[in-house]
């Protein structure tokens, strides 16, 4: 919502800022070159103060600009920080009589994405689920995105959710810190064709 909303506002500003400059240039037939835009009011302070006036509208111009630029940052910057680098699994250290082989086992974070996606895909409430697994390897944390059904009983999924954590735990050895489960529920149930 905020992304349409800030969307909008740039794109008037923009229209006012070329709009400003196309008649400033004559380029507008239903605009006389020497008319003045502005009241001439306005024109008067600006003229009293004139090199203070430039100075403060760079300067705020400037700041402005930066503010955008955070915030376009704040919008698009992913969740929950940096994504969780791979895994690597050394062997067991339980002595054996057996000589124990060298080295490890290495599995790609994206692995354990995909994993723990489709185990939260496979209960039938569950239309689309997008997961982010970040932090170190050892102690990350999992931010969890599940579009459900209209029907879907959330009860229901909150332990399909634990079941599926405690599997991921069991298979990879990882237990992550669930931060964040969010649900989307449709308002309306769709519509059936018969």
């Amino acid at each position: 919502m905020n992304r349409t909303l800030w969307t909008i506002i740039g794109l008037v500003l923009l229209a006012a800022g070329v709009v400003g400059l196309l008649a400033g240039y004559g380029a507008l037939p239903f605009v006389d070159r020497q008319q003045v835009l502005l009241p001439p009011e306005l024109i008067d302070v600006w003229n009293r103060y004139r090199p203070w006036s430039l100075a403060l509208t760079i300067v705020a111009g400037l700041l402005v600009a930066v503010l955008g630029l955070l915030l376009l940052r704040a919008q698009f910057r992913r969740r929950g920080g940096p994504p969780m680098a791979d895994l690597y699994l050394l062997p067991s250290p339980e002595p054996t009589e057996a000589p124990q082989p060298e080295g490890g086992t290495g599995v790609a974070s994206r692995a354990l994405h995909r994993a723990l996606q489709r185990d939260l895909e496979s209960d039938q409430q569950i239309r689309d689920a997008a997961v982010r697994l970040t932090g170190p390897p050892h102690h990350p944390r999992l931010l969890v995105r599940l579009a459900v059904t209209a029907d879907a009983d959330v009860g229901r999924l909150a332990g399909h959710v634990d079941r599926v954590m405690h599997r991921f735990t069991t298979t990879s050895g990882v237990q992550p810190d669930v931060s964040e489960v969010v649900v989307r529920i449709p308002a309306h149930a769709p519509a059936r064709v018969e």
